[in-house]
């Protein structure tokens, strides 16, 4: 039998957390700095999340003019619950990662899903600003909406990138 080298397998404290041996190190202050954006961003999550829950009730505010009342729209109405609780869940974890809590695998698995999602909100609001700009005649409200995807996938990616590169070896 082939001698294996061994594998790493506490992760229960994968991330470091700014309080170990070496509190200012970079590695710290950057899992700081990454914590503290993902709690930004999970306040940013949380907010966007009710307004798909407020929409989904009937709620105009912030709903182009010309969109019809949720009753015409079962499909909206579908999309703003599911969407509510993609969000909801999505803050979450990103409080989750906030606070430094959950086991290092969840963490793992939650800052990877976080930057996943952030490049998935980059490219929902980037390519919503390019119709924007190059093809929309009148910038509406729904600019605002690309310009908080477009933020909140940079927050997103900048978090995960941060609390990666503070992994321990």
């Amino acid at each position: 039998m082939i001698d294996q080298p061994a594998r790493h397998t506490d992760v229960t404290h994968e991330f470091d957390d700014g309080r170990g041996a070496d509190p200012v190190s970079p590695a710290s202050r950057r899992a700081v700095a990454g914590r503290g954006w993902f709690g930004v961003g999970a306040l940013g999550a949380l907010s966007f999340g009710l307004v798909h829950f407020y929409w989904a009730v009937g709620g105009r505010l912030g709903l182009p003019a010309e969109v019809g009342p949720i009753s015409d729209r079962t499909w909206f109405l579908v999309y703003d619950l599911v969407a509510g609780l993609a969000f909801v869940g999505f803050a979450g974890g990103a409080g989750v990662l906030a606070a430094g809590r959950g086991s290092g695998r969840l963490q793992v698995w939650l800052v990877r899903d976080a930057a996943w999602g952030g490049v998935l909100a980059l490219v929902r609001g980037g390519l919503g600003l390019v119709q924007d700009v190059f093809l929309i005649d009148e910038i509406g409200v729904g600019a605002l909406y690309d310009v908080v995807f477009t933020a909140g996938g940079l927050i997103f990616v900048w978090s995960a990138y941060l609390l990666w590169s503070a992994r321990r070896p």
